[in-house]
C-alpha cells in the first residue's frame, strides 16, 4: 500500500546552526523531485489542523459550480468541478453542512462526524427541484485518525496521474466492521483511500485497475492486516519494485496488469508478516498458461492470482503462484451454474474457491476461478448489481467473512461486481524464504 516517507537525515555538526533553514529547504525540494524520479512519498496532516473537502454535484453525477457550502462558522463557494475545501483548527463531534444553488431548489443537508484532525471528505448531491436525490446502492467515507497520502507508480512515489483523473466522481464504498472496500475511484480518490486506511489501521490487501466511459478508475479492498505496498507502473518498474520490495520482506499478493493510454501498465500488492516464495508471469496465451502451471506445478508452486484481459484482439492471462505443496484448482466456467457445480464438487474434495476472474471471450462472459486446498469457510457472488452485492455483503458479515477479492465489471449495462469471502487471516504465515523468481 502506502510506504513510511524517506527521512532525510541531516548532518548536526559544527558551523551548520545557521544553514539549518536553508538545509530544510533543500530537503524539501529534492523531497518534491524525487516524486518525479519515483520515490514514495508520504504527507502527514498537522495533528492541530482538519481539512474538510469534497464534491457537489447533481443527481447524474454532474459537478456543480457555484455552490454555497455551510459548515460550522464556514463558507465556500464551490470551484468549476464541483470540490470544495475548508480548514479548521482540530475538532471532534457531529454538525450539519448544508449546501445551496441558486439554479437548484432547496438545499441539501448532510449530518458531518469530525474526528479531530487529518482530511475528511463528504460529497452532496443537489437535485433541482429539492426533492432527496436517490439513495446510493454505496456511500462516501467519512475519516477518522490523521489522514496519510501515498502512493504508487513511477518508480516508488505517486503514479503520474491519468490522462482526465484529477477529482472525480464520488467515491464509492461498501463497509463491513472488518474490510472495506471502495469502488470507482478516480486517482485522487485512490491516494486518499490509501492514506484513511492506514488512518485506520487497515491496509489494502487487493487492487483492481478498469475502464469507464474511456477513462481508468480503481477498487480496492482493506483489512486490518499488517503493513502492505501498492504500486502501479510499466512492467519494467513494476519487477524492480518487487526486487525492492522483497529487500524490505514485502512479498506479493495481488497483481493486475491494465492498460493505460495505450501503454501495458501492472499493478500489484505486496504484504509484510508473511514469508513465502512468489512467482508471477504476465501476457500468456492460453496454451502458455497451461503449459507454464504444469511447470510451476512440479516445481511446488500453487496459482494463487489469475488475471485475464482483452489485448489487440485476443486474451492474455497473468498468475500468481507462491510456495506450497499442494496443486490448485483452474476452471473456466461458461455460466454461472457451471461455477458453482464446479465449486461444490471442488469443496467436496477440500478445495477452497480464493479467486473468480469475469472476462469476455468469443462474445460471452466466462468464468475463470482459482481453488487452494483448505478448510476455511468461502463465499462468492458474480455478476451481481450493486443492491444484490450488498445483500450478499451483509449475509456474509453475518458468518464473520471478510472481502477478500473484488472483480468490478463495466459495460454498457452499468457495473456488475463478483467477490470472494473468507475467514481472516491470524498471525504469520511463515514459511521458508528463498528469493523469488521473476519471469518475463
Amino acid at each position: 500500500m502506502v510506504s513510511a516517507a524517506r527521512r532525510a537525515k541531516g548532518g548536526g555538526g559544527k558551523g551548520q546552526k545557521s544553514s539549518r533553514g536553508g538545509c530544510m529547504m533543500m530537503v524539501l525540494v529534492l523531497l518534491l523531485l524525487t516524486v518525479g524520479a519515483g520515490y514514495i512519498v508520504q504527507t502527514r496532516y498537522s495533528k492541530s489542523q482538519l481539512k474538510v473537502s469534497g464534491m457537489v454535484t447533481d443527481a447524474d453525477g454532474r459537478p456543480i459550480s457555484g455552490a454555497e457550502v455551510f459548515f460550522q462558522d464556514q463558507v465556500t463557494t464551490t470551484d468549476a468541478k464541483g470540490a470544495f475545501v475548508l480548514t479548521f483548527d482540530r475538532r471532534t463531534g457531529t454538525a450539519e453542512m448544508r449546501v445551496t444553488h441558486s439554479g437548484y431548489g432547496g438545499q441539501a443537508r448532510r449530518e458531518v462526524r469530525l474526528d479531530g484532525y487529518g482530511t475528511r471528505r463528504f460529497d452532496i448531491v443537489l437535485t433541482r427541484d429539492g426533492s432527496a436525490p436517490p439513495a446510493p446502492a454505496t456511500y462516501a467515507p467519512s475519516g477518522g485518525g490523521d489522514d496519510r497520502s501515498a502512493g504508487s507508480g513511477g518508480g516508488g512515489g505517486e503514479p503520474p496521474p491519468p490522462a482526465g483523473s484529477g477529482s472525480g466522481g464520488a467515491m464509492k464504498v461498501v463497509r463491513s466492521a472488518n474490510y472495506q472496500g471502495a469502488i470507482d475511484l478516480n486517482y485522487d480518490d485512490m491516494l486518499n483511500f490509501l492514506g484513511e486506511m492506514r488512518a485506520r489501521d487497515r491496509e489494502v490487501v487487493d487492487v483492481e485497475v478498469y475502464g469507464q466511459g474511456g477513462r481508468v478508475v480503481y477498487a480496492a479492498v482493506a483489512q486490518p492486516v499488517g503493513p502492505t505496498k501498492v504500486w502501479f507502473d510499466t512492467r519494467s518498474s513494476f519487477i524492480a519494485k518487487d526486487a525492492e520490495f522483497l529487500r524490505d520482506r514485502l512479498y506479493l499478493i495481488d497483481i493486475e496488469p491494465y492498460r493505460e493510454g495505450g501503454v501495458d501498465k501492472y499493478a500489484g500488492v505486496w504484504a509484510g508478516g508473511v514469508t513465502r516464495e512468489a512467482s508471477y508471469r504476465f501476457d500468456m496465451d492460453w496454451a502458455t498458461l497451461i503449459a507454464y502451471r504444469r511447470q510451476m506445478q512440479k516445481a511446488r508452486f500453487q496459482l494463487v492470482d489469475i488475471e485475464a484481459r482483452e489485448v489487440d484482439g485476443g486474451i492474455r492471462y497473468a498468475g500468481l503462484w507462491h510456495a506450497a505443496d499442494t496443486p490448485e484448482r483452474l476452471w473456466k466456467a461458461g455460466s454461472v451454474a457451471e461455477l458453482a457445480s464446479k465449486n461444490r464438487e471442488f469443496e467436496q474434495e477440500g478445495d477452497r474457491l480464493v479467486d473468480i476472474e469475469v472476462m469476455r471471450e468469443d462474445g460471452a462472459t466466462k468464468y475463470l476461478a482459482v481453488w487452494n486446498r483448505g478448510k476455511a469457510e468461502r463465499r462468492y457472488v458474480v455478476d451481481a448489481d450493486a443492491a444484490t452485492f450488498q445483500a450478499r455483503q451483509a449475509e456474509f458479515d453475518g458468518y464473520g467473512l471478510v472481502l477478500q477479492d473484488l472483480e468490478v465489471v463495466s459495460g454498457p449495462g452499468g457495473e456488475r461486481y463478483a467477490g470472494v469471502w473468507g475467514r481472516l487471516a491470524a498471525g504469520n504465515d511463515a514459511q521458508r524464504h528463498r528469493t523469488p523468481k521473476l519471469l518475463e
